[in-house]
C-alpha cells in the first residue's frame, strides 16, 4: 500500500493550467458538538476540492466559530482513502491532512501523514496548507498536494479538546460515509491520472508504454543488416538471394525494387528473404527494405546495385508510429 501512497506529494501549483474537476461538499450548518458558549467543536460549514490535469488538489475547508481560525485545542483531520481500498492503510484510510490550532499568536501548524503499517508524517514546504479568515466568524483551511489517482475518498473531522480536559468535541463531515472526489486529471486518455502520468498530452499504453509512465517507450530498436548472393556482369548484377538478418522476430520486412515489393516476415532467427528482388539489375538500380515492428523502433535501408554488389546509401529509423523514414536519434526510443 505504501508504494500506491508515494504518488501523493504535498504542494504543488495550485493555479496550474488544466481543466481537471471542480466540486463543493456541504455539511449542515450548526451539527458540531458542544457543551457551552465557549465549549464546541468548529461548524464544518463547505469543503471545496479542485483539480488539474497534472494532478493538483486543492482541499478547502470552510469552518464557523467565532475565533475564525483554530485554537489551541482545535485539530482539523482530512482523511483520505488513496486507493479507495478499505483494507489498507489505517482503518482504511491511506493518507491523514492535519492542521493542529495553538495559543494566540502562534500560527496553526500543518502535516501530512502517510497511513500504513509504518506511518509516517511530513511538514511539506511552505505555501502547501494555510487557515486564514474569510468573514465573520469564518475561516479556511486548505491544503495543496499533488496526486496520481483517477478518485479518492475522504471524509474531515474537526475536534476541539478544551485545555484542562480530556474530552473532545467533534464534527464529522460528511456525517456518514465518505464523499468522494473524481480528479478527472487524464488528459490524454490513456488511462494514468495526474502524476502518474509524465506525459499528459500524449496517449501512450500497453506495449507503448512499456514502464508504465505515461509516456511512449522505452522502445527498443530493430537492428538489421542486408546480405546478397549474386554474379556481376559488364552491365548488371544477377541477384540470387536478398535477405536482411538480425531483425526482431516477427517484423514485417518490405523489399521494394525495379521487380516490384514484396512482404515477408522475420523468421525465429530473424531472418527474412525476398521472393521479388531477384534475377538481372542494372547498375545504380535502388533496393529500399523496410522494417517495422509494433512498439520498435523501426529501420530503413536503401541499397543501391553496382559492379561490387549492393552498398548502403542511406541507413535511417523509423518511429514506432510509422510514417516515413527519418535520421537514427536518441527521441524516438522515448523514456
Amino acid at each position: 500500500m505504501l508504494a500506491a501512497v508515494c504518488a501523493a506529494t504535498i504542494g504543488g501549483a495550485a493555479s496550474a493550467a488544466g481543466t481537471g474537476n471542480g466540486v463543493r461538499f456541504t455539511d449542515p450548518t450548526g451539527d458540531a458538538e458542544t457543551s457551552g458558549t465557549n465549549n464546541y467543536a468548529s461548524d464544518i460549514r463547505q469543503v471545496d476540492v479542485t483539480s488539474t490535469d497534472r494532478g493538483v488538489v486543492h482541499i478547502s475547508v470552510t469552518l464557523a466559530d467565532a475565533d475564525a481560525r483554530l485554537v489551541q485545542g482545535d485539530e482539523l483531520s482530512v482523511l483520505i482513502d488513496y486507493d479507495r481500498n478499505r483494507n489498507t492503510g489505517q482503518s482504511g484510510f491511506d493518507l491523514e491532512l492535519i492542521a493542529t490550532g495553538h495559543a494566540a499568536g502562534t500560527p496553526t501548524s500543518f502535516v501530512l501523514c502517510r497511513l500504513g503499517a509504518q506511518s509516517s508524517c511530513e511538514t511539506g514546504p511552505d505555501g502547501w496548507a494555510h487557515d486564514q479568515p474569510s468573514g465573520s466568524g469564518l475561516h479556511v483551511v486548505d491544503f495543496i498536494l499533488t496526486m496520481g489517482t483517477p478518485a479518492f475518498d475522504f471524509g474531515i473531522v474537526e475536534s476541539y479538546t478544551q485545555p484542562g480536559t480530556t474530552t473532545s468535541l467533534t464534527d464529522t463531515a460528511p456525517n456518514s460515509g465518505l464523499w468522494t472526489f473524481e480528479l478527472k486529471a487524464d488528459p490524454d486518455g490513456d488511462g494514468l491520472h495526474g502524476t502518474a502520468d509524465a506525459c499528459p498530452s500524449v496517449a501512450a499504453r500497453g506495449k507503448f508504454d512499456s514502464n508504465n509512465n505515461g509516456c511512449p517507450g522505452p522502445f527498443k530498436s530493430i537492428r538489421a543488416e542486408a546480405h546478397f548472393t549474386g554474379l556481376a556482369f559488364p552491365r548488371y548484377l544477377r541477384l540470387t538471394d536478398l535477405r536482411v538478418t538480425g531483425v526482431s522476430p516477427g517484423a514485417q520486412v518490405v523489399f521494394s525494387s525495379p521487380r516490384g515489393t514484396d512482404v515477408a516476415k522475420a523468421n525465429s532467427s530473424g531472418v527474412a528473404h525476398s521472393r521479388r528482388a531477384k534475377g538481372n539489375f542494372s547498375f545504380g538500380s535502388v533496393i529500399t527494405i523496410r522494417i517495422t515492428k509494433p512498439a520498435f523502433v523501426g529501420a530503413y535501408l536503401k541499397e543501391v546495385v553496382s559492379k561490387r554488389g549492393l552498398k548502403v546509401a542511406r541507413r535511417a529509423c523509423i518511429a514506432p508510429t510509422g510514417g516515413s523514414p527519418v535520421k537514427c536519434s536518441a527521441r524516438l526510443r522515448g523514456s
